[in-house]
């Protein structure tokens, strides 16, 4: 992996807890035992942990260290743009989809505005209910224009794996979060009582050409994702 020597880090030691080699529950090495592992300085460890913190990968403790926290719970990061099967991979699970509708329609003007096209163009909408090691995790519809969709079926189920074959995969996207209520459809497409509190991502996509490639709606279980990033002055 190339970058910041404080990504590598993060990424083996993230590679070791998807592997097994650290477990839930158990402490991470001590901060001067991968200084001298990765000869670099506590500052770029600390970064390196700080970024697995934010990822609700680890958590600081005092007196124990950085703990390994439960592979079930999933965290989005908002800082880089991620595929839901990278996000189960990162966490040991594995994707899976249960589609639930996919035909052609016609673009509404939410969907004509982004992909700057005539109202009634020619669009696919894909509905699925995307899983973890089977249990449902999110609600997507997922809107492509017509003329540039990956043809189906995607290859391991992943859109994006699908769109980046095409050159197509979103590099940049624009998110609005909305907490909503699952009504009797989510709720039982997620397993979870009606009225329960899930989280809408919009999510608007754009290629490295910086043209608007995907346009999406997601209902996520918050009992099951994270949503983290951050901030500086």
């Amino acid at each position: 992996m190339n970058g910041p020597m404080y990504l590598q880090i993060a990424e083996d030691v993230r590679s070791s807890v998807t592997n097994g080699e650290f477990k839930p529950g158990q402490a991470l090495p001590p901060e001067r035992e991968l200084m001298e592992q990765f000869s670099v300085s506590r500052v770029t460890v600390r970064r390196a942990l700080k970024e697995l913190v934010n990822e609700s990968l680890v958590e600081s403790r005092q007196g124990s260290g950085y703990i390994v926290l439960s592979l079930s719970h999933l965290n989005q990061p908002l800082n880089r743009v991620t595929s839901f099967s990278e996000d189960c991979v990162s966490r040991g699970l594995k994707p899976g989809s249960v589609v639930i509708d996919r035909r052609r329609g016609k673009s509404n003007a939410e969907e004509s505005a982004h992909f700057q096209v005539p109202q009634g163009s020619d669009v696919l909408r894909i509905k699925r209910v995307r899983t973890g090691n089977g249990e449902p995790l999110l609600v997507e519809h997922a809107t492509l224009l017509a003329a540039t969709a990956p043809e189906w079926p995607w290859p391991e189920g992943s859109l994006y794996l699908a769109m980046q074959q095409q050159d197509l995969v979103p590099v940049r996207v624009q998110q609005q979060y909305v907490p909503v209520l699952a009504d009797t459809a989510l709720a039982k497409r997620l397993d979870v009582p009606e009225d329960s509190a899930l989280m809408l991502v919009i999510r608007a996509g754009y290629s490295a050409a910086d043209a608007p490639v995907e346009y999406s709606h997601c209902w996520f279980r918050p009992d099951r994702w994270t949503f983290a990033h951050e901030i500086r002055r």
